[in-house]
């Protein structure tokens, strides 16, 4: 938005320079092939400003009633430098929309930037899916975190509906929900988002750390006792191994070693 913004302030300077006049007469200090090469640099900087390829290429014409020869001396089409201008910047927009959760609107930007560029070898909607879930996880952890469990599950699910594999979402994000979610009591819902985590990287111990609380707490005791292992090894933290040592000599037992004390003081590290 600084950028558009950015943009609208140089224009409107534009117009203010062309709109100068002295004695009420307009005052002509560029020759027509210097207003047509001015307004294809307004074109351009209109392609990657905002996107609008339409407005960039109403400058062009413009350009072109100022002087009819001036693209001879670009060296380039200056449509077809807005439109791939216009392109990136649509898909640019887009991501961000989907980060903000709005799929709709980010779809709607990519399948223009498909309009300008028919090389491009995506699905719009495919697209943007994984990004809005990604956001929505995002959106999970921290409502997690801060003892809002219902806004999070919700946020969870819908980022599930849009994209099962969760492949844009943030790896920490993930993790973040898994330890919250399995502390707060909802390990079994938050599962997915712990293995996930794991598996792009089953050599974390922070990862696996958390995974074992989550499986711990829904009765995989053999599986949550190899990840408190695998952390162990991967500390240097004494008290922590320790404290997960503890837990695996009472899993060995068939014990739980999560009682609502230990949950609460983990709440609270």
């Amino acid at each position: 938005d600084a950028e558009i913004t950015d943009a609208e302030i140089a224009l409107e300077a534009v117009k203010t320079c062309e709109q100068l006049k002295v004695d009420g007469k307009p005052l002509n200090i560029w020759s027509d092939r210097d207003l047509a090469e001015f307004r294809v640099q307004q074109g351009l900087a209109v392609a990657r400003l905002t996107g609008n390829f339409a407005d960039a290429k109403e400058k062009f014409e413009q350009a072109k009633e100022l002087d009819a020869s001036f693209d001879r001396s670009l060296g380039y089409d200056p449509e077809d430098k807005a439109k791939k201008l216009s392109t990136s910047t649509l898909i640019s927009q887009g991501k961000k929309l989907a980060e903000q959760g709005k799929l709709k609107e980010a779809i709607d930007k990519f399948t223009e930037a498909k309009t300008l560029d028919f090389s491009l070898d995506f699905d719009p909607e495919a697209k943007a899916k994984p990004l809005v879930a990604a956001s929505f996880v995002d959106k999970a952890a921290e409502f997690m975190r801060n003892h809002k469990a219902e806004e999070a599950l919700a946020q969870y699910q819908e980022a599930q509906k849009l994209d099962p594999q969760l492949a844009k979402a943030g790896t920490s994000d993930l993790n973040s929900l898994c330890w919250w979610g399995s502390l707060r009591g909802y390990a079994a819902e938050v599962m997915t988002a712990c293995e996930i985590a794991v598996k792009r990287n089953a050599n974390n111990g922070i990862r696996r750390d958390s995974r074992g609380v989550a499986r711990a707490l829904t009765g995989d005791y053999a599986g949550a006792i190899s990840d408190f292992e695998a952390f162990i090894k991967s500390t240097n933290n004494d008290k922590h191994k320790a404290q997960r040592q503890n837990w695996v000599d009472a899993l060995k037992k068939k014990e739980n070693p999560f009682t609502e004390e230990v949950l609460q003081q983990l709440l609270e590290q």
